[in-house]
């Protein structure tokens, strides 16, 4: 698919089934079916399959030889810095709102939604930069 489609459109694509993939947790509840939960997973999983292929070939199509390998690590390393600071970021804030006096399951669950929907939020602000990547 990444190879007959512009990177943008699947870039857009995919960022955009991830947020929608993250508001659908954030009004996750407890009575959500746990179908509807594994549902909403595999459409954020989706959309990061059509991220990860369409950011790779958007960066890498114009590299030859040894900066390709190069560049190719690179992306990777960064990729996954970026993931564990990400994580990070999101464990420290669904703690911190979650740590009050009367710290309880429904505290908990508010941290998390408040993450969840942080990250969408944060995703679909990345969709207007996906926009304006420069077509082939």
């Amino acid at each position: 698919l990444a190879d007959h489609s512009q990177p943008r459109l699947l870039t857009t694509a995919g960022l955009l089934l991830f947020a929608l993939s993250y508001l659908g947790m954030w009004l996750y509840s407890t009575d959500m079916s746990y179908m509807a939960l594994l549902m909403l997973t595999i459409l954020g999983r989706v959309g990061v399959g059509l991220l990860i292929a369409s950011l790779n070939q958007a960066a890498l199509r114009r590299l030859h030889g040894k900066l390709l390998g190069q560049s190719a690590m690179l992306i990777s390393y960064l990729r996954m810095l970026g993931g564990i600071l990400g994580v990070a970021l999101l464990a420290v804030m669904v703690e911190w709102r979650s740590s009050t006096p009367s710290a309880s399951a429904v505290a908990a669950a508010e941290a998390y939604n408040e993450a969840f929907l942080f990250s969408a939020v944060i995703l679909l602000l990345a969709m207007v930069a996906a926009w304006r990547m420069k077509e082939d």
